[in-house]
């Protein structure tokens, strides 16, 4: 089956010349996971990139922890780092771009970036973070990930034109009014030729149930309650005998990383995806992209509101553990009612959040040319850089 290139209501796009329709030169200074352990194909710095050059863009990718390692004695992030800012700052005075795209680019500080922007003053800058946003008085208890995030995002304030954050709702309008610029909601992207599965055109897959983790704390927030997904996992099996269950980071299975857990999910029919926290607006992990881009069917908590954008013939929405254990007991047993759903889903998200799509969104975002109706999703916190800045 081919790559879907429709937008559900972006047609009305091509009627009108925007400077995103036009070819930029663009330098993308992120994460690109060079080192060969965990080996991260679903990487969403590379979605963002691909999605760029399929809209016609030249894209540079600048691995930030990559350059530091290299330019620093025996690897090392302290020595490195000024080196590697310098190198950016060299090449970006050299190459010229149109945009300068920051994933979570945390060792290229704001003055480095604030030079690059005195010697090319046409350059748009935007940041990205894929990372949770829950406000520090409803962070995981003894997790530091919210501050830490938090302060990240805020550190490139005063240089960045644009901010996208895969966090909506009150969270986002939180973070939009301590910064000074564009604050955007960023939907996690599927690349078709990172997520290659078709899990809904196949009846013979091993495994009925899919879930991964990484972290060596065991907790989620979903259903409406801390719970330790190791103790979910064996209440799923009780519950759904007949469902075989691959829990990766469980039951002595290792995690999965690079074409390991891509091929984890095209033998898999269906995916929980249960983040740290689910119930922050359209707020997942980036596996909710890998699972129902690889055609399975997605499990996702209501609290996420990702029901406001899918249909429940898209994805598997639940309030609680026993409406998802029915829900997988009912497609575990009915695989044509399972592949239908997987199928409507993968198409449902390839035409919203293709990696084309997203970037090009993120574009027209920084270079304030997109209009909101064009998308299905809520774009933009309710700020704009016109606005006075609020009080510290």
């Amino acid at each position: 089956m081919g790559m879907i290139r429709c937008r559900s209501r972006g047609a009305g796009l091509a009627l009108r010349e925007k400077r995103a329709d036009r070819p930029l030169r663009i330098i993308h200074a992120a994460s690109f996971g060079f080192k060969p352990v965990k080996a991260f194909l679903h990487n969403t710095a590379i979605k963002i990139s691909n999605g760029m050059v399929r809209g016609g863009h030249h894209v540079v990718n600048f691995s930030v922890r990559d350059v530091v390692r290299w330019a620093g004695w025996f690897g090392s992030r302290a020595h490195g780092s000024g080196r590697a800012r310098k190198i950016l700052l060299n090449y970006c005075v050299a190459m010229r771009p149109d945009v300068l795209v920051l994933g979570h680019a945390d060792l290229i500080d704001s003055e480095t970036i604030a030079r690059i922007r005195e010697a090319l003053p046409d350059l748009k800058v935007l940041q990205w973070n894929v990372d949770w946003l829950a406000s520090l008085d409803e962070a995981v208890p003894g997790d530091n990930t919210a501050r830490s995030n938090w302060s990240k995002i805020l550190a490139k304030d005063s240089c960045v034109d644009a901010t996208f954050a895969t966090t909506g709702g009150p969270a986002l309008k939180i973070l939009a009014g301590r910064l000074s610029g564009i604050t955007a909601y960023l939907p996690n992207a599927t690349d078709p030729s990172i997520e290659t599965a078709r899990s809904f055109e196949h009846d013979d897959l091993p495994v009925s149930v899919f879930f991964a983790s990484s972290s060596s704390d065991r907790r989620r927030f979903h259903a409406g309650a801390w719970r330790d997904m190791g103790e979910m996992i064996a209440d799923l099996r009780v519950a759904v005998p007949q469902a075989r269950v691959a829990a990766y980071g469980f039951d002595g299975l290792p995690p999965v990383y690079g074409p390991g857990l891509q091929d984890a999910l095209a033998s898999a029919r269906i995916g929980l995806n249960i983040s740290r926290r689910n119930d922050m607006f359209l707020y997942s992990s980036d596996r909710l992209a890998q699972m129902v881009g690889n055609g399975l069917v997605g499990c996702v908590d209501r609290a996420t509101g990702f029901g406001t954008i899918f249909g429940d013939d898209e994805m598997v929405f639940y309030a609680n553990e026993e409406e998802l254990f029915s829900q997988i007991d009912r497609l575990s047993r009915d695989d044509a009612a399972r592949r239908a759903i997987g199928g409507r889903g993968w198409r449902r998200y390839q035409d919203l959040f293709g990696c084309d799509v997203v970037a090009r969104y993120m574009l027209d975002v920084v270079f304030e040319e997109h209009d909101p109706a064009d998308y299905s999703w809520p774009t933009l916190a309710d700020r704009h850089p016109s606005q006075a800045k609020p009080p510290a």
